[in-house]
């Protein structure tokens, strides 16, 4: 029984002198690092626009009602 336990932990060890690693955890999409990962590489940012708002009006970052007046700067969101 003790050389079954023996061989497991050798080939553990050959396996990482190898180089073969354990796969990575799966990465959470309500993560900072995975949204911020996301506008960095999607198109929006290349477009130069964070949200597109096709039912209300862009008003600094986000969307709002047409029927209200933004009272924010300049912001990455767009009229769509």
């Amino acid at each position: 029984m003790w050389w079954i336990v023996l061989c497991l932990v050798m080939l553990a060890g050959a396996a990482r002198a190898e180089g073969v690693t354990a796969p990575e955890p799966p990465v959470d999409p309500a993560s900072f690092e995975f949204r911020m990962q996301n506008l960095m590489n999607g198109p929006a940012l290349s477009q130069g626009c964070c949200k597109t708002c096709r039912k209300g009006k862009a008003c600094g970052n986000s969307c709002i009602s047409t029927s209200k007046s933004c009272r924010v700067g300049p912001g990455c969101a767009c009229n769509g």
